[in-house]
């Protein structure tokens, strides 16, 4: 068995499991454990080397089934143990391998369409930074599935951090109807909304945009122009019970305060996130 085995590739485990010996059933099932069950986000590499490890612990055995129920058996008592390790990194926050790919996709492809948002970014570096942050993913995933159609809007020159913000055309449909945070949900009595912007924001990874960051936002097309949208508000206008929003109207930015305890069925926010 060992002349079959390289160790100095990922794919070692597989290589054995295919060999003419073993049932078919079985190859299935370790492809199903490595591949699907334990997905974390499409790292295969980082999965295959554990379970490659967890291989050179098992006994030697010239019955290749007694090998595969070993190196089984060791999986799932430390294969696990490694997994668990690896999501709390990540908060637990993983997509599904189908879902990430196909998040991936449409990513890409607004990247690609949308080409003067990012003139000087190519889409490698973005997929390098996505490929090594599964959290920051899963959140690209909640402002995508609450409408808000995120892209690439620039790189942080210091720290290198790709900067994704909402650029749906208005404000984002599924992050409508709330307040601006969670003391002004507190303070209502009656008819209260169903979140808050911040409270949102916060489970979803992301941050309000800024007014300034929202004014940059405007100078890469027409944003809100039927709807409006929360910015982050100075500590001094929130202490004083009010909070800050932006609409586009008239070809020009406009930048409104309100109750914080208000909101609009067409008011929603927009959020930033750096990978």
């Amino acid at each position: 068995m060992d002349d079959r085995i390289d160790a100095g590739g990922s794919d070692g485990p597989r290589a054995f499991l295919r060999d003419e010996h073993v049932p078919v059933l079985a190859v299935e099932r370790f492809d199903r454990v490595v591949d699907g069950d334990l997905d974390l986000a499409g790292r295969r590499r980082r999965r295959a080397a554990a379970l490659w490890r967890l291989l050179l612990r098992a006994p030697l055995a010239s019955d290749p089934w007694l090998v595969w129920y070993r190196v089984l058996t060791q999986f799932r008592v430390h294969g696990n143990a490694e997994v668990r390790s690896m999501t709390q990194k990540t908060g637990g926050k993983n997509l599904a391998r189908a879902r990430r790919s196909e998040l991936i996709g449409i990513l890409r492809a607004r990247f690609e369409a949308n080409a003067p948002r990012h003139a000087q970014i190519r889409w490698e570096a973005v997929q390098a930074r996505l490929d090594a942050n599964a959290a920051k993913v899963w959140s690209l995933n909640e402002m995508e599935r609450s409408g808000g159609e995120p892209d690439v809007v620039g790189v942080d020159p210091r720290t290198g951090e790709i900067v994704f913000y909402d650029c749906s055309p208005q404000s984002p449909k599924g992050r409508r109807s709330v307040c601006y945070d969670h003391e002004a949900l507190a303070s209502r009595k009656e008819h209260k909304p169903r979140d808050s912007a911040t409270g949102m924001a916060a489970a979803m990874g992301i941050v309000l945009l800024t007014e300034e960051q929202y004014r940059q936002l405007q100078q890469l097309g027409q944003f809100d122009t039927t709807t409006s949208s929360w910015v982050k508000t100075p500590a001094d206008v929130r202490g004083l019970g009010g909070a800050l929003f932006c609409d586009r109207r008239y070809d020009k930015v406009f930048v409104y305060h309100n109750g914080a305890e208000s909101y609009y069925g067409a008011r929603g926010f927009r959020g930033e996130l750096r990978v």
